[in-house]
């Protein structure tokens, strides 16, 4: 499958930025893990900031959620709908406080 360079790599900044903003460590911690197969590829995002609450867990990828005071809630749920575009999906795979998983699958 062909996907828009430019789609992708909104999605992507959207998820490192997140990321980067989660963690009030300096350096930020941050690691992503690509695997593919024959049928698809699965990009993991991984942080080690402060985590999602399991109230906003339930909500980050609706249209206007946001927890940062200055956000609009739009970048999870965009991400989201251009990955949906591609025939992939896009969900949170863990928050516990210590660690928080997004991963991103797309078919080939």
């Amino acid at each position: 499958m062909l996907t828009d360079k430019s789609a992708m790599k909104k999605v992507f900044t959207n998820l490192v930025r997140n990321a980067k903003e989660a963690t009030d460590r300096f350096p930020a911690t941050m690691e992503i893990e690509i695997n593919c197969n024959q049928e698809e590829c699965q990009v993991v995002f991984r942080d080690f900031g402060r985590g999602i609450s399991l109230v906003h867990q339930e909500k980050i990828f609706s249209k206007g959620f946001s927890t940062k005071p200055d956000g609009e809630g739009i970048g999870l749920w965009l991400a989201k709908q251009m990955v949906q575009k591609h025939g992939g999906e896009l969900k949170l795979l863990r928050s516990n406080g210590q660690v928080t998983e997004f991963i991103l699958t797309l078919p080939l």
